[in-house]
């Protein structure tokens, strides 16, 4: 049986870098959007809200793999460390949608 607990602090260190890009991520797209006036804030709001969900999301299952992959490693548990892989595969899935929609709706 593959012992996933020796993993866990290199997951949780890399969920949590994944979320402090994701962080500032947010940061920029809220920066984006707040920097059109209000006539075009209602103009671009779905795009930006798209991609803020998808950084928002992909950021809770950052948190939540960091939590498990601590949580796992701290009990012993494998079932915590391999639900924290799961969580960060998650994440990264929600990056690599938001990072497309950013580049497919460049013109």
């Amino acid at each position: 049986m593959v012992q996933w607990v020796g993993t866990a602090g290199d997951i949780a260190a890399a969920s949590t870098a994944l979320g402090g890009l994701l962080l500032v991520f947010i940061g920029a797209i809220s920066n984006s959007f707040d920097s059109f006036d209000k006539t075009a804030q209602r103009a671009v709001k779905a795009k930006f809200l798209l991609r803020g969900i998808l950084a928002l999301l992909g950021f809770m299952f950052s948190l939540l793999a960091t939590g498990f992959a601590l949580a796992g490693k701290l009990m012993e548990v494998n079932c915590l460390v391999i639900v924290s892989v799961v969580c960060l595969g998650l994440a990264l899935l929600a990056v690599a949608i938001a990072a497309s929609i950013a580049v497919w709706e460049i013109k």
